[in-house]
């Protein structure tokens, strides 16, 4: 695998992943691993979004340092999430894991943007089940390119070898589907 650093790109979002969609209309778009809702906001208002798929089961997980998230912590943060999007008719959750999520995404994604659970295993699962759900020319994208997250960065390299992805703005990483 190839990549190309682009620190001089920047966008609305800091997530120069997400810049090709700019003059693009009417986009169907996923986000895997919402949280708080706060990346979705600003692709809502920066995007000319049709219908945006948001997929966080919203359950107990380790986060990266190992500490267990308590359900009754997890809950707070859905509802938070959906109070920040409630005023955003165009968006269909889905609060399912995001191999269970997939039967619900259609097959003509614009784009997939993938911040879920950053293990190697899942990481890598996610990508290989909803690339085949975007176009071609369309964007497969995700977050926490970095070398404190190990998997992520193994699972982008294995399935994207011999391909170039791009890595810039904080720890964004994607790839142009041919």
């Amino acid at each position: 695998m190839k990549y190309k650093r682009l620190e001089e790109l920047r966008s609305e979002l800091d997530r120069p992943s997400l810049l090709s969609l700019k003059d693009k209309k009417n986009i169907v778009g996923c986000e895997i691993g919402v949280q708080y809702g706060i990346n979705a906001k600003n692709i809502l208002e920066n995007y000319d979004i049709e219908v945006f798929y948001l997929v966080d089961p919203y359950t107990e997980y380790l986060n990266t340092s190992g500490v267990a998230n308590s359900l009754n912590e997890i809950k707070k943060v859905r509802d938070i999430a959906r109070k920040y999007l409630k005023n955003y008719k165009n968006t269909i959750w889905i609060e399912e894991k995001s191999d269970i999520a997939i039967k619900y995404i259609p097959d003509n994604l614009d784009f997939v943007y993938i911040d879920g659970d950053h293990s190697y295993e899942t990481t890598k699962k996610d990508i290989e089940l909803y690339y085949p759900k975007v176009r071609s020319g369309g964007l497969v994208a995700g977050h926490d390119y970095k070398p404190q997250e190990i998997g992520v960065v193994k699972a982008v390299g294995e399935f994207f070898c011999g391909k170039t992805i791009f890595v810039g703005g904080k720890w964004d990483w994607w790839y142009i589907k041919e």
